[in-house]
């Protein structure tokens, strides 16, 4: 396909979303969600949180793409906890992220967004915590590591401890599997189809599949199309040359059309982009920040 044909196949890919949101409380959130948000001083959503949050909330299975520190966890964060069920015992939403600091930082994040909603709880799950988890039951979501998610499904249960296994970690109600941040899973192709084959014999057959990240990910992208319910379109927000993937094909073609299965891509009507929120060190939580000190760490929420 030579250049022109590209651009025009590109092209009709785009669906440019001409409904956006001023504020947080015009999207229909619980208001218990409303007062999470704005403990971290946010009223505005930024771009791609105008753009995800309709979708994740139709139970849709999607890729997010949009540049680091643009707010795509939070977007997640604000779905889930609109979705989940305080009132279930088991299992019913999965984070999936690659370290352990990640899963802290996103666990943290989640349940301070939930602090006033009831029957809510969320068990992040790394070695340096079991211990406080043996004499916990009735978790709704659960954050970890892929790794650790992918021997839990294998050995049907979470490790081999008989202390763990009395928790009753029942996944058969699990209904979204998200997959956030995951840049480097450093598997090859094989290892991801193996484990899409894993989730698609041992999860339900309706399991919202979602993935987010800065760019495109050819090998994690073509292996969620092995899914029962494999993501049908792609979320984008607006990116910069140095984001491109080198390794996707053609190298300048924008991320989010660099995938290979053809999902229509949704981005954001100009007029509803909040660019002012983003300065050139990122931001967090869809807010302004100021520039930071070299040695201040900011989480990629």
């Amino acid at each position: 396909m030579n250049e022109e044909a590209l651009k025009m196949h590109e092209a009709k890919r785009v669906v440019v979303v001409e409904k956006g949101f001023k504020a947080f409380a015009d999207m229909g959130l619980k208001s218990e969600i409303l007062e999470g948000i704005e403990s971290f001083g946010l009223s505005e959503p930024a771009e791609i949180q105008q753009l995800a949050i309709p979708h994740l909330l139709e139970r849709k299975s999607l890729h997010i793409r949009h540049v680091s520190k643009s707010g795509k966890s939070l977007a997640i964060i604000i779905a889930l906890l609109q979705l989940v069920d305080p009132t279930g015992p088991d299992f019913q939403i999965t984070v999936l992220l690659r370290t352990r600091e990640q899963v802290r930082q996103f666990a943290d994040t989640m349940k301070k967004i939930a602090s006033s909603m009831s029957g809510i709880h969320i068990l992040d799950l790394h070695p340096g915590k079991m211990r406080e988890f043996f004499k916990t039951t009735g978790h709704q979501i659960l954050v970890c590591s892929v790794g650790r998610f992918q021997y839990i499904l294998e050995m049907e249960g979470l490790f081999d401890s008989w202390e763990l296994h009395a928790m009753g970690v029942n996944l058969s109600k699990l209904r979204c599997l998200v997959f956030d941040d995951i840049e480097y899973l450093g598997m090859e192709y094989k290892g991801l189809e193996e484990l899409m084959g894993t989730i698609s014999e041992k999860l339900p057959t309706d399991l919202q599949i979602v993935t987010a990240c800065a760019f495109a990910l050819p090998e994690l992208e073509e292996a969620t199309t092995k899914l029962k319910k494999p993501p049908i379109l792609i979320v984008s927000g607006k990116f910069n040359r140095t984001d491109i993937s080198p390794n996707t094909d053609p190298p300048n073609s924008p991320p989010a059309l660099q995938m290979g299965h053809q999902l229509p891509v949704y981005v954001l009507a100009e007029e509803f982009k909040r660019d002012h929120l983003m300065q050139s060190d990122g931001y967090r939580f869809g807010a302004a920040l100021d520039r930071k000190p070299p040695h201040e760490d900011v989480a990629e929420l």
